[in-house]
């Protein structure tokens, strides 16, 4: 993405590991793309998108300020590295698991099966939730 205009890149940003935009994540989410701004005539970024890097530098694990810091100094062009729709999966994940902890819902809501991968640095429990013995969903929880 190239800077057109004085105003920066065209899209405001939440989160960090000081102040959580979302419960579950405290990456950098885009949370809103300006009409006449850089990123909206670009058009790949969205609202919702995690950034995870920018310009080679890591948003893992950084403040709302050290991300806002990265990208005031990234220059005229900036390569951002993104997962597309991070907010709503999480979001959709969360009313998942608020329905199957619901005590409304039969029990047999409440199956969950449990997946695990472990690699040299990192684990990830995959969470099942089943009816009847039918996929309804997931929950994935990493460690790195």
């Amino acid at each position: 993405m190239q800077k057109y205009h004085l105003g920066g890149l065209g899209f405001n940003i939440k989160g960090g590991k000081d102040a959580p935009y979302l419960e579950e994540d405290d990456g950098i989410f885009v949370t809103k793309i300006r009409p006449e701004g850089t990123a909206a005539e670009d058009g790949r970024l969205k609202e919702g998108d995690k950034i995870m890097e920018i310009n080679g530098y890591s948003l893992l694990n950084v403040t709302h300020n050290e991300a806002v810091n990265l990208f005031r100094n990234s220059g005229n062009v900036v390569n951002l590295k993104v997962i597309p729709g991070v907010e709503d999966k999480i979001k959709a994940e969360k009313a998942l698991r608020e329905k199957a902890n619901s005590s409304h819902l039969p029990k047999y809501w409440k199956s969950i099966a449990i997946t695990v991968a472990i690699g040299a640095l990192s684990a990830t429990l995959i969470f099942t939730y089943l009816n009847r013995g039918k996929n309804v969903g997931s929950f994935i929880k990493s460690w790195k």
